[in-house]
């Protein structure tokens, strides 16, 4: 099992995606690939920034349906995750390494469903106590 951090996702969002992810993510089931519901602020949010334009119609379109397709393969940021956010942000302080939220949050949420990251960021999950994997690697 598998969650996708939001680079992951954005990248099919571009007019021509990076070969090797594309490669990566067919070589994967699909239900086994996860979101959170940070992605999902994450995606949301970049729209929403956006200037009104065509382009942006078109990209809200493709974004909806992306995360439409995940279903019930969205996880959310409970209260379990929570708290494996706060010790893990406590942690990676101490290390002299802060974490943006943001990547805390998705991190906490995979790690308390036992699952891996794909993330073109790896660096940015060091210390986190999950498995990471770079899809553009």
């Amino acid at each position: 099992m598998i969650v996708l951090d939001t680079n992951v996702l954005s990248e099919f969002t571009r007019s021509v995606p990076e070969p090797r992810v594309v490669s990566w993510l067919d070589a994967q089931l699909s239900d086994d690939l996860f979101i959170t519901s940070i992605t999902v602020f994450e995606m949301r949010l970049g729209l929403a920034l956006l200037p009104p334009s065509a382009r942006k119609q078109l990209l809200e379109a493709a974004v909806s349906k992306q995360i439409a397709s995940f279903g019930t393969r969205i996880l959310p940021f409970d209260a379990e995750a929570a708290a494996a956010c706060a010790l893990l942000t406590a942690h990676r302080r101490a290390l002299g390494r802060p974490i943006a939220l943001q990547d805390a949050q998705i991190a906490a949420i995979a790690l308390t469903h036992g699952m891996a990251l794909a993330t073109r960021n790896t660096q940015d999950f060091d210390e986190t106590g999950i498995d990471l994997l770079d899809p553009w690697g």
